[in-house]
């Protein structure tokens, strides 16, 4: 019965060594009160995207105005439709 006492206390006592050696962050990049009222979403960064959400719109958005360029070209230059002026069909 004191055998299995011992390794119990010797048991307790290695685990609450080895939970101070890793236990909370403790290091340079502590959490603390100040640090979460500074900045509440550290994930996002406008107000509803994370950073790779609002890169991938902002890339979305610049191919498509890219894209889109050459439809206003045609529009302006009038090719992007036949003539309707002529009263006669043209082939």
């Amino acid at each position: 019965m004191k055998s299995r006492s011992l390794k119990a206390l010797v048991a307790v006592v290695l685990m609450g060594g080895a939970m101070s050696m890793v236990g909370c962050n403790s290091g340079p990049s502590r959490i603390t009160a100040g640090s979460i009222r500074a900045n509440m979403t550290p994930e996002l960064q406008t107000t509803a995207m994370t950073s790779e959400q609002h890169k991938t719109r902002v890339a979305r958005s610049v191919d498509h105005t890219l894209r889109q360029i050459w439809d206003d070209l045609d529009y302006i230059f009038l090719v992007d439709q036949p003539s309707r002026l002529s009263p006669y069909p043209i082939p």
